[in-house]
């Protein structure tokens, strides 16, 4: 069965499209077991059984195919690094290649880091395949999950672009398809290389625990916003300039947990307001994150948006970007997917408290934390996630000369979350 990539295309040929995450499994967990119980997590995923194929003409598509394919191994190493050296190693696509499992034996835990490619799901998706591994390793049954993608066309409920919009970018498509070209795997292997050739990432963490997280719950209910909001905020006032903020939007069907992605994004710009106090900048941002989630013309941009390229032009403007390709219609889309080095200042996904339990007969899950791709239009990445009490920030940025300075404004933005406004 062929089901054909859409919404997912952007994630194709991105030579940084690595989700990362971390959890601490306690218990007498045995490796063999755990093992075992990924394995069955796995299969019980169409998804993750999936190979792409990319036709003649371009179109891509998740192919199933009767095993999936992915590893499972045994480290010692620091999980920051393991997923700082993964996303150097291009995942084999088309060989049903789609996440990576490593574990890392603790005393009386294993600390178990899965690295997906984004096509494999969102980090929504990470968080229930999590969750079937370890009602697998406590011997619960699973549920098989079949193949399932979102679809955004013709819902008018969704909005449409506007007629000039969709004037440009089908003036945009004709051009392409006169000067354009289908680009392969290899041509993919090229650009990758060349792109982590002369780059590297930096992984800044801190988890806020139950006294903090319910000080910070209470605060924001207090003035009126959500904790997205006030962690938004913080950020931006640690910017200490004008920040073009883009926030990845769950769109999940309601009670679905298998894999994919359900995402789409919004974006603000703003500017701290030093003489206004920390919460009427933040009702000021609240407000302008909702003016896009309620309105599903706004909502929905990107994905009208990027349902209405060619699928190959999505594509071009990475390799115009990191390859070379000499090509005026991918060097305008390179521009406007901000490929061209001015990228978003803060780019938030926030996966709220998860809706999976902790425990798992003797085994409990803790420490769970979602480190989102650096894309190659981010500056600052920042994932966010709560299991239980205890919610966890990650930043990833580019480490070069000015990483000292993100480390503080990271630290910056922790220190604001956590001073004494009461």
């Amino acid at each position: 069965m062929d089901v054909k990539i859409s919404k997912e295309r952007t994630h194709l040929f991105s030579p940084n499209i690595n989700i990362g995450v971390m959890v601490q499994i306690t218990g007498n967990v045995e490796l063999s077991l755990l093992e075992s119980a990924i394995s069955q997590a796995v299969s019980n995923n169409e998804m993750l059984k999936c190979k792409i194929r990319i036709a003649e003409d371009g179109d891509a598509f998740y192919s199933v195919q009767a095993k999936p394919c992915y590893s499972f191994s045994v480290t010692n190493l620091e999980w920051q690094e393991i997923i700082k050296q993964q996303e150097r190693i291009p995942f084999q696509l088309k060989q049903g290649e789609l996440i990576r499992f490593f574990a890392i034996p603790e005393d009386n835990s294993v600390r178990l880091v899965i690295v997906a490619h984004h096509l494999a799901g969102d980090g929504l998706s990470s968080s229930y395949l999590l969750e079937d591994m370890m009602n697998a390793l406590a011997g619960n049954p699973l549920t098989y999950k079949p193949l399932q993608l979102l679809s955004t066309e013709n819902n008018n409920e969704h909005g449409k672009l506007s007629p000039f919009l969709r004037f440009m970018m089908t003036r945009l498509n004709k051009k392409w398809k006169k000067t354009g070209k289908v680009f392969s795997f290899e041509d993919y292997e090229r650009m990758f290389h060349a792109y982590w050739s002369e780059r590297e990432t930096a992984i800044f963490t801190h988890n806020i625990c139950k006294g903090d997280l319910t000080k910070l719950l209470e605060l924001s209910k207090a003035h009126s916003v959500t904790l997205n909001s006030t962690i938004t905020t913080a950020f931006i006032k640690a910017a200490k300039e004008k920040s073009d903020v883009g926030l990845a939007v769950s769109i999940r069907p309601e009670g679905y947990s298998g894999m994919g992605n359900y995402a789409s994004g919004i974006s603000i710009q703003y500017t701290y307001d030093h003489l206004k106090g920390f919460w009427e900048n933040a009702q000021v941002v609240h407000s302008l994150i909702y003016d896009k989630l309620n309105n599903n013309a706004k909502k929905y941009f990107l994905l009208q948006f990027m349902s209405r390229l060619a699928p190959t032009l999505i594509d071009a403007a990475y390799f115009a970007a990191f390859d070379g390709y000499s090509n005026k219609t991918a060097k305008t889309m390179q521009k406007m997917f901000g490929y061209n080095g001015n990228p978003k200042a803060i780019s938030l996904t926030n996966l709220t408290k998860l809706n999976i339990p902790a425990q798992y007969g003797e085994y409990a899950l803790s420490d769970f934390t979602m480190v989102p791709p650096l894309v190659p239009n981010g500056k600052r990445v920042i994932g966010i996630a709560t299991l239980e009490e205890t919610l966890t920030i990650s930043m990833r940025v580019a480490k070069n000369t000015i990483t000292p300075s993100e480390k503080v404004f990271f630290k910056n933005t922790i220190q604001e979350l956590l001073s004494d406004r009461s």
